[in-house]
């Protein structure tokens, strides 16, 4: 299962995207019901605990975020247990 979640332009870029992610979300896609994948612009970065609470609004049993910057893989978070980790892809 793959559900594609794009923001509309209105959205994109507004204040309302940045805090508290401190960035600009272009869109959410849904791998599985533990996988989700959050899109940046190149260039940006986001907030670990506001990016788990994105995913976890949308997916709650999400156990893996994969983020973009552009068309690059830029961190991936992982739950281990209780507690979320961040590591470059690769």
């Amino acid at each position: 299962m793959e559900i594609a979640i794009t923001l509309p332009s209105s959205v994109k870029g507004s204040d309302k995207t940045k805090p508290p992610l401190f960035c600009t979300l272009l869109g959410v896609i849904v791998l599985d019901d533990s996988h989700i994948r959050l899109l940046f612009p190149t260039g940006q970065c986001c907030d670990m605990a506001a990016a788990i609470k994105l995913a976890r609004n949308i997916v709650p049993g999400v156990t893996t975020i994969s983020t973009y910057a552009g068309k690059v893989p830029d961190t991936e978070y992982r739950r281990v247990g209780k507690k979320w980790e961040a590591a470059r892809p690769g």
